[in-house]
């Protein structure tokens, strides 16, 4: 059975005006951080309730920008969205890759002595 992952922006309090300052859209997100992070905390919630496992994905004002550009994309919700499903989906994919190193090859459990 797969399980769905979500990857949601996430900013940091100290960043938080920079990231807005850069958004497009920018007043479609709280006035203050705050705010920002009670609302993002319940949405969080209710998506691990559904089911979902979420994954926080740091914007990073100083390379988001380029990140955007690089993938034709502008620094909006879809940007948003778009780097934090990539970002989740990397960090899905190095978790599972170093999970099986760890593990070593499959075993059938028969000697091959």
């Amino acid at each position: 059975m797969a399980i769905p992952v979500l990857g949601i922006a996430w900013y940091r309090e100290c960043e938080y005006e920079r990231c807005k300052a850069l958004f497009l859209d920018a007043d479609t997100l709280p006035d203050r951080w705050s705010q920002w992070k009670e609302q993002a905390e319940a949405i969080r919630n209710d998506l691990i309730k559904d089911g979902f496992v979420v994954i926080p994905v740091h914007i990073n004002p100083d390379t988001f920008a380029s990140w955007c550009s690089a993938h034709g994309l502008q620094p909006d919700q879809s940007g948003r969205m778009a780097f934090a499903s990539a970002e989740a989906c990397r960090t899905m994919v190095e978790q599972y890759t170093d999970r099986s190193a760890d593990a070593g090859p499959a075993s059938s459990g028969k000697s091959r002595n």
